[in-house]
């Protein structure tokens, strides 16, 4: 596949692929979502912190960093979650062979490895990968939405993952609060 065509075809799955997971992605999902700004995040934490300063709330705020994560995302575990979450059929079927049977080459001081089968993770910087990337980790915030373990400003729930300075960097921030 051309690099123009692979463009191209990203662009108009993504596309697909948003029209669904878009109506069910998590509210708490900041990170690579049309309209919201990783700034507003930090706000909303920054504001949080000085609410349960003023109110002497203890708050433990854990923060994870989910090193390279587009890397380390499975294929299987991707595939099934997208089919859970209503992309089936022709477009489902599509987008797994664009990952199925992938493999890389390793070129070295002019050698060339033997071709390797790639069964993990995504293609970083291509359109696809983000909306990818948000549907393989939606779990997670739905989890964290469900546990209760989250700060409020009003009624605004804060915990969500954000993209600090680098887009390969994720984090996801928990916050919780008791009094003391």
């Amino acid at each position: 596949m051309t690099k123009t065509f692979a463009k191209i075809l990203q662009s108009i799955l993504k596309d697909r692929v948003d029209s669904v997971f878009n109506n069910i992605q998590n509210s708490l999902q900041r990170g690579f979502t049309e309209g919201v700004s990783s700034l507003c995040s930090a706000f909303l934490t920054s504001e949080a912190i000085d609410k349960s300063k003023k109110l002497k709330i203890l708050m433990i705020l854990i923060t994870l960093d989910a090193e390279k994560a587009f890397d380390k995302l499975n294929h299987e575990i991707l595939f099934n979650k997208l089919y859970h979450y209503g992309i089936k059929g022709k477009l489902w079927i599509l987008l797994r062979n664009l990952y199925k049977g992938m493999s890389i080459t390793v070129k070295w001081e002019g050698q060339c490895s033997e071709d390797v089968m790639v069964l993990q993770g995504i293609q970083q910087g291509a359109k696809l990968s983000t909306t990818l990337y948000k549907c393989y980790n939606n779990v997670i915030l739905d989890s964290i939405l469900k546990s209760g373990l989250v700060a409020c400003i009003g009624d605004i729930q804060v915990p969500y993952p954000h993209v600090p300075m680098t887009l390969l960097s994720w984090q996801i921030v928990l916050q919780t609060h008791t009094e003391y």
